[in-house]
């Protein structure tokens, strides 16, 4: 009985186990959440893309060669990432919740892994297209509006990409930060 005893005091003294990280309500809850960011983002793209159509309609943006091609850029940029978005959000409802945990959670971090090229790749080539557009448009705004209207476009227009920019990046670390979790959960979860 004494063996027994030591058996159970050593037992008691284990720290608990907080369990895996991201266990499957946690990863449950996790999609539910990127889900829902995947629809903001396409509502956010999508009054984006019309309000420029529009404007562009507006100030007969497509009577130009360069006008064309400068609104054409920008709303190009914007369908991509948009499309992409799309087909991420696709992909991720397309995750079978039914799977184990570990299975679920695997084929989560793939997701995740599959993100990275997005924001490494896809975010500047996005961002630099639709620069590269509202560039081609500064002189038509140059010689339509006063110059105190053009200055504050060219600064209004500075201060929106720099906040872009840190939101792409704060975006991308949090993002990052996902994917080592759910590395952190395979691996823990080869483990056992």
């Amino acid at each position: 009985m004494k063996n027994y005893d030591q058996i159970e005091e050593l037992w008691s003294a284990q720290p608990l186990d907080k369990g895996i990280p991201g266990d499957s309500a946690d990863i449950q809850k996790k999609v539910e959440t990127l889900s829902r960011k995947y629809t903001w983002t396409h509502l956010i793209l999508g009054v984006t893309i019309l309000g420029l159509v529009v404007f562009a309609v507006f100030v007969s943006g497509f009577s130009q060669r360069r006008s064309s091609l400068g609104f054409g850029l920008m709303i190009a940029a914007l369908l991509l990432r948009g499309g992409i978005e799309a087909w991420h959000q696709y992909q991720l409802r397309n995750l079978d919740p039914g799977l184990p945990a570990v299975a679920y959670a695997q084929k989560l971090s793939r997701f995740y892994k599959s993100r990275t090229w997005v924001h490494y790749l896809l975010t500047p080539v996005c961002l630099g297209a639709y620069s590269w557009g509202f560039i081609l448009l500064l002189p038509y705004f140059e010689a339509s509006v006063s110059p105190g209207f053009y200055s504050y476009i060219w600064i209004s227009a500075l201060i929106l990409l720099g906040i872009a920019i840190v939101f792409f990046w704060n975006l991308m670390q949090r993002e990052l930060a996902e994917i080592k979790s759910m590395s952190a959960f395979d691996h823990k979860a080869e483990g056992q």
